[in-house]
């Protein structure tokens, strides 16, 4: 069982709520990552499916206590809407075995994020 987890969306740093403080606490961060795939915008969240060479750029966790699986897995509604599984993480040109909560729906009528890497949408200027 890998103890590292990939984040790709909401989980990112960046956003600020309970859940990725909840993360910060629990698990140490190890860097920045890529993954092999393709990330979709699903409306308040993306979804990740490995369907291409491309590369999704998210950030790498090594958690602490394997328990905090149990609350991740609630958060990304696993295995409903997300499915928990190990891929491929580069990190600093080193491969490591990662978790990271997958889409495993269709994805046709959504769009695809070019580039591979979801943010915070900009606030519109006035």
């Amino acid at each position: 069982m890998s103890t590292y987890l990939f984040v790709y969306g909401t989980l990112k740093s960046e956003f600020v709520h309970e859940v990725t403080a909840r993360l910060q606490r629990e698990a140490r961060f190890v860097g920045n990552a890529t993954i092999k795939g393709s990330i979709y915008d699903l409306g308040a969240h993306p979804g990740f499916v490995k369907d291409s060479k491309d590369l999704v750029h998210g950030e790498l966790y090594h958690i602490i206590t394997p328990e905090s699986f149990i609350w991740l897995d609630e958060y990304e509604e696993a295995p409903i809407l997300f499915l928990r599984r190990e891929v491929k993480a580069t990190i600093m040109g080193e491969k490591v075995l990662a978790y990271i909560y997958e889409y495993p729906g269709h994805v046709y009528q959504y769009e695809k994020i070019e580039g591979g890497n979801y943010t915070k949408i900009p606030a519109a200027s006035n």
